[in-house]
């Protein structure tokens, strides 16, 4: 059986999302303007949770 572990990097940037979307209840869209991101590329597991809602979010909030 194959495992794959993940751990933060030192100067890596963590979120708790508590919601479907990364914009609700987090600093995401904010830090994303600040650091004047056109463009997001989104991957998960759990698509047609967390990543379905945060795609279809993204646009309506100029991504």
């Amino acid at each position: 059986m194959f495992e794959l572990t993940m751990s933060p990097e030192k100067d890596d940037i963590i979120l708790n999302k508590n919601t479907a979307s990364i914009f609700i209840g987090t600093n995401f869209e904010m830090m994303t303007g600040n650091a004047g991101t056109e463009t997001l590329i989104f991957a998960g597991i759990a698509t047609e949770i967390g990543v379905e809602s945060s795609v279809r979010n993204a646009p309506n909030r100029g991504f």
